[in-house]
Order: structure tokens, then C-alpha cells, then sequence
């Protein structure tokens, strides 16, 4: 977490960087800090499940895809 805090930005495909949300937020003690780090965890950990869960539909997707192609060339050849 700090190294992505000493970096400046949350991922590469993020366009708003932690110092642009740094610039707009006042910060007056490290309570603020720590309070925009584990909002930045939180994030961070929502992408990864959802990431995940994406991952998986996509899989599922393609597994379906390939069944209905097999499936109609079979029907194509073998039926007709």
C-alpha cells in the first residue's frame, strides 16, 4: 500500500491519481491518512473480487461458446 502511495497512482488504467485525490482533500492530521489508506484497500480489494468473478463469466462463456459450435457442426455433418 505505501509503495502504490509513494508511486502516486491507485492502478495504470486509473486516470485519477492518489495526488490529484491528495490536492483535493485538505489534510490536517494523520487520522486523514489513515482514513484514505484503508479507503484505498477497500478499493483495491472490490476490483480484486470483481476481477475475479469476471474472470470466471468470461471462462464460463467461452466453455458455452465451444459447446454450441461443436454442437452445430455436428448437426451440420452428422444430421443432414
Amino acid at each position: 500500500m505505501i509503495e502504490l502511495l509513494k508511486r502516486g497512482f491507485l492502478r495504470k488504467n486509473n486516470s485519477l491519481t492518489i495526488k490529484e485525490n491528495f490536492s483535493k482533500i485538505n489534510i490536517q492530521n494523520t487520522e486523514d491518512i489513515e482514513k484514505i489508506k484503508e479507503e484505498i484497500e477497500a478499493i483495491n480489494l472490490v476490483f480484486e473480487k470483481f476481477k475475479k468473478k469476471f474472470d470466471f463469466l468470461i471462462l464460463i462463456c467461452l466453455i458455452s461458446l465451444f459447446i454450441n459450435i461443436f454442437l452445430l457442426i455436428y448437426l451440420i455433418f452428422f444430421l443432414l
